[in-house]
């Protein structure tokens, strides 16, 4: 079973969203689609926490027979503020927690299992969060947080060079901060993004014209819509009907 719960007012603007999955039965592959986030994820089965990075492409996951993840869902950008290193060496990857956000880890495992409840183990981790935020006192890079706002309001469908225009700097230098502060290059986070808002629009209006669906999202064509869904997602845009 799989559950959403909102942050506190205090971590709305850092926290996308808490998250639980539970699962007992047979082993099954779970397929993950990249949304533009970022994950700090709790195995309690197995007792491991690990960061997985912001996603570029879909992954498939073998789930076993027993599982008990809970997890915090970070929009790309916001991952940032909870480590030094540069976010591009975590895309499309799984990292021990002790590794990257060493300081959120300690002792996380041990109070997540003396805990009596879902709300009890979401104080836990917003309390390891501030302990967390507090002491790296780490700035956002505002070009960066720029940016992915003006992304996400284009829907993806906007340019390299329109983005690199609106903020007076060069290309070059636009997209190495924002690998840094993100993990994708603009260009893959527009796609993704881009992705998102087709896939939900399709789900939303099944019975519109696919072709019509691929122009409004910014598509050359239902050949070019088809092609990144592939690539994204590993399936066809009627695969999401």
């Amino acid at each position: 079973m799989y559950q959403v719960f909102q942050a506190s007012p205090l971590y709305q603007g850092i926290i996308d969203a808490f998250w639980t999955y539970s699962h007992e039965g047979l082993s099954h592959v779970h397929t993950l689609l990249p949304d533009a986030c970022a994950d700090i994820i709790i195995d309690l089965n197995v007792q491991q926490g690990f960061v997985s990075g912001v996603m570029s492409t879909f992954q498939c996951r073998t789930l076993g027979p027993t599982v008990h993840l809970i997890g915090i869902r970070f929009r790309a950008e916001q991952l940032s503020l909870l480590t030094q290193a540069p976010l591009h060496l975590t895309k499309d990857l799984r990292i021990d927690i002790s590794e990257l956000i060493p300081q959120f880890g300690e002792g996380i495992l041990d109070k997540l299992n003396s805990s009596q409840s879902i709300s009890q183990q979401l104080s836990i981790l917003e309390t390891s969060l501030a302990t967390t935020l507090r002491n790296l006192s780490k700035e956002p890079d505002p070009l960066v947080w720029q940016l992915t706002r003006e992304i996400r309001q284009a829907n993806g469908h906007i340019s390299i060079k329109q983005l690199s225009h609106s903020v007076g700097m060069g290309l070059r230098q636009v997209e190495r901060r924002f690998k840094k502060g993100v993990g994708l290059s603009p260009k893959e986070y527009a796609s993704v993004i881009r992705f998102c808002h087709t896939k939900d629009h399709i789900q939303q209006f099944p019975q519109k014209d696919l072709l019509e669906i691929a122009l409004d999202m910014g598509f050359s064509d239902h050949a070019h819509m088809t092609h990144e869904f592939h690539r994204i997602a590993g399936t066809s845009p009627s695969g999401f009907r």
